[in-house]
């Protein structure tokens, strides 16, 4: 019998003896709930009051049940720099872009930027003796969307360990350099080994959610002896179908949406404001969008606005030369010239849209094809937190994640949806602590 202790729950587990599970009971303030692992398949559910089942296969990480939660809105923060260092996996001091390894858009990998997230003042001062941990961000994300979790894991792990979050292939700060055609979770994972090259790390425990959970799970699976653990946030190693999947479709659906807008309003000449030379019309003038704009066409596609914010995180504004103005103030220098600002996507959202055939599935030529006899599973501790709300991993897909990962344990934090370490911040992080400190 074993007694652990989990976000103020205590947990008697009782090691059975046949079949390699245990059961047991969870005590809580309001009734005992029953819990029983096994290696096969768990029931998921968002009763509160139902018994609570999770997965656990043979591993020797210590027992973690389901949490209760309630859906709350945290927003990220972002830190002083004494808490963060930035920069890509070429220079590691400075705020920059990555440089692409290639110019080819095709077939190159992408020279990711980052960031390592420390405790301030003390950065530096500790001996890092357990593997770092790399944050893989989701679809449309970043790895601002870490800055939270990566602070509070770099501040309060009992195992000091350096923490990194990764702007993954065409999303975050990569600039228009990175972009490639190509997103397959295999070349999105050789980029990320690129970066541990660089980096010098041998090997990484890898956290990812969504889209970055795929990611995490092909490196594992391409190369297992350099990861040395294994966190997927809501997400399944299986394809998702639009007419199938109503979780995958909105996603569809949002990125579609995204392609449609025109950033830009043109608004017709002016007959009554005439050129005194010419004696024509003024031309027409194109000038660019607000977010708060933007904000207002995708809420017919995107009801909750609390995703709309996350989608519009992609929007940036610059400042170029006006091309329907001639500047007649100062014609001998090009340097005087007139800028304004405008919107525009930092991502490549045609590219992504064309793309997302390829991350809908899990595939990887070079682990499944049919001339391959490879059986590929990942045999280091997997651990897999599921959105009590969520529809993105089910009942269905747990045969999979057990032939692909069959040393792994799945819990769900209830009342939470698909962005469950947005939404469930601290019941997230004392999980990630759990694991990582075991």
């Amino acid at each position: 019998m074993g007694i652990f202790v989990v976000a103020g729950t205590v947990l008697l587990v009782f090691m059975s003896g046949g079949g390699g599970g245990c059961e047991g009971f969870l005590m809580t303030n309001n009734q005992n709930h029953r819990i029983i692992h096994n290696s096969i398949r768990p029931i998921l559910t968002t009763d509160d009051f139902s018994p609570r089942r999770i997965e656990r296969a043979t591993s020797p990480f210590q027992t973690i049940t389901t949490i209760n939660s309630r859906p709350t809105c945290h927003p990220t923060t972002t830190h002083p720099l004494g808490f963060l260092r930035l920069g890509s996996s070429i220079s590691s001091t400075s705020i920059s872009t990555s440089t692409s390894i290639s110019t080819s858009r095709n077939t190159s990998l992408v020279d990711l930027c980052w960031v390592e997230f420390s405790e301030g003042e003390t950065h530096g001062s500790h001996t890092y003796r357990a593997p770092p941990v790399l944050l893989l961000h989701g679809l449309l994300g970043s790895k601002r969307n870490f800055a939270s979790l990566g602070t509070s894991l770099a501040a309060q792990l009992q195992q000091k360990r350096r923490i990194y979050a990764v702007d993954l292939r065409n999303h975050g700060e990569n600039g228009e350099e990175g972009w490639r055609d190509d997103m397959s979770y295999e070349e999105m994972a050789r980029d990320v080994f690129a970066v541990m090259d660089k980096q010098g790390l041998e090997q990484a425990v890898l956290v990812g959610h969504s889209m970055g959970g795929k990611v995490a799970k092909a490196c594992a699976l391409l190369e297992p002896d350099r990861v040395s653990g294994l966190v997927v946030l809501d997400i399944a190693p299986v394809r998702y179908c639009p007419t199938q999947d109503k979780s995958w479709k909105s996603v569809q659906d949002i990125i579609q949406a995204m392609t449609r807008i025109s950033l830009q309003v043109t608004t017709d000449g002016d007959t009554n404001n005439k050129n005194d030379d010419d004696d024509v019309p003024s031309p027409a003038a194109t000038t660019s969008k607000t977010k708060r704009m933007v904000d207002l066409e995708l809420r017919s596609v995107v009801e909750d606005p609390a995703v709309r914010a996350f989608v519009l995180t992609n929007l940036e504004t610059v400042t170029v030369a006006p091309t329907n103005h001639e500047d007649h103030t100062n014609n001998d220098s090009s340097t005087n010239t007139m800028r304004i600002p405008i919107l525009r996507w930092k991502i490549p959202v045609e590219v992504i849209a064309q793309q997302l055939d390829t991350l809908a599935g899990f595939d990887m030529p070079s682990l499944f094809s049919s001339s391959s006899n490879n059986n590929p599973s990942y045999p280091g501790d997997a651990f897999f937190i599921h959105g009590g709300q969520s529809r993105f991993v089910r009942h269905s897909h747990m045969d999979t994640i057990a032939h692909f990962f069959p040393n792994h344990m799945l819990t769900t934090i209830r009342g939470v949806g698909h962005w469950v370490h947005a939404e469930a911040p601290d019941d997230t992080l004392a999980l990630l602590k759990r694991y990582l400190d075991r």
